[in-house]
């Protein structure tokens, strides 16, 4: 993506469709977390300036507005963090934050600087106050590469109920590679000191696949999808680091809501060993999914494989349960007629306790 040059510009289809799963992700982060912590942690690393030509809401005004009026009673303290380097840009959002009144238990914290200035910064203020066990979602979205140290990322995964949703700019790591005047930047975006990837056909693979094993390194749940355009073209990745299962669940949910008839799609169509995601109806690529992995045991209960559908693919329980239903009715499998409890299973359906014969 190339870099606006004003201080507001027009939002893009594929900004659009970001901030839509934001948005959704946030409407059950915030009640969700809101309802068990007395204090909450929204931050965004590159705030920008609040809003768009066209009138479209940034990401930070688009957090605030859905917190203030979300139908949960948040009774605890919710802590906004907004970062923009860029001094029009910032005193553009300040004004908007400004002519807006928000809740008493809402504190936003407005700072101008480098994103990883200021947030080495903040995390040092979070350890000496004793805010890490506060839940943090922190939204860090760049143009290009460079002010995302790995070091960073890494340090905020390590906090307890920390989730971050981060830009990966994958084209233009692949273009710069062998560039050394951004070199420093590349090795600071991985945390390692040399980035060596030989040129050929699936170098812009491994440099995503790079990218995530060094998040997972710090999380244990890790998505990440391609962001397309209409043409199929790939435009950047986008990856999702929690260590909450919870979480993860609900980030895919986000994803999955988004109307792929809208132009934009996440996708995984670029890496062979991986099925797409928001089709239609997945349901039948799951099924060559449950055949392609196999079981080994031939009586499997359907909680194993609800764990196995939400931690290791990118579908959700409800396309497992659609798969299931077409396996059952060609024959691939069999259903226990008594669920796990002695009770009896109501056809087509696969309630807690079902049993699935694989033999």
């Amino acid at each position: 993506m190339a870099v606006p040059r004003t201080t507001i510009w027009d939002c893009a289809p594929h900004t659009k469709a970001k901030h839509l799963i934001l948005e959704k992700y946030l409407n059950a982060w915030f009640p969700i977390l809101g309802r068990y912590h007395q204090r909450i942690i929204y931050m965004d690393g590159f705030a920008g300036p609040g809003e768009y030509t066209g009138g479209e809401k940034g990401s930070p005004i688009v957090a605030l507005n859905l917190a203030k009026n979300h139908t949960a009673n948040f009774t605890g303290e919710l802590n906004f963090y907004f970062v923009e380097n860029d001094a029009k840009r910032f005193d553009h959002l300040k004004s908007m934050v400004e002519e807006d009144k928000y809740p008493a238990n809402f504190t936003i914290d407005l700072q101008q600087g480098e994103f990883a200035n200021v947030l080495a910064n903040d995390l040092d203020n979070f350890d000496q106050k004793g805010l890490p066990n506060a839940p943090i979602f922190a939204f860090i979205d760049p143009f290009g590469f460079s002010s995302v140290p790995y070091h960073l990322i890494h340090r905020l995964l390590r906090m307890a109920r920390t989730e971050v949703f981060v830009y990966f700019a994958r084209n233009a790591v692949n273009r710069h590679l062998e560039n050394d005047k951004v070199e420093h930047h590349i090795a600071e975006l991985f945390g390692m000191e040399t980035i060596t990837i030989p040129k050929g056909p699936n170098r812009m693979n491994e440099i995503k696949n790079l990218y995530e094993r060094r998040l997972k390194e710090a999380a244990q749940f890790v998505g990440s999808f391609t962001m397309i355009d209409d043409r199929g073209v790939p435009i950047y990745d986008l990856f999702f680091a929690s260590n909450s299962v919870k979480g993860y669940v609900k980030m895919k949910e986000a994803m999955w809501s988004v109307d792929e008839n809208g132009g934009f799609r996440f996708s995984d169509k670029d890496d062979p060993n991986q099925l797409m995601l928001l089709r239609k109806d997945p349901a039948n690529d799951v099924v060559v999914l449950i055949k392609d992995v196999g079981s080994t045991s031939k009586l499997v209960p359907i909680e194993k494989m609800e764990a196995w559908i939400e931690t290791k693919t990118v579908y959700l329980v409800k396309h497992l349960r659609a798969a299931l239903r077409l396996m059952e009715e060609d024959g691939s499998i069999t259903v226990e007629e008594l669920k796990k409890d002695g009770s009896r299973r109501r056809g087509k359906t696969f309630a807690e306790g079902t049993q699935i014969n694989f033999s």
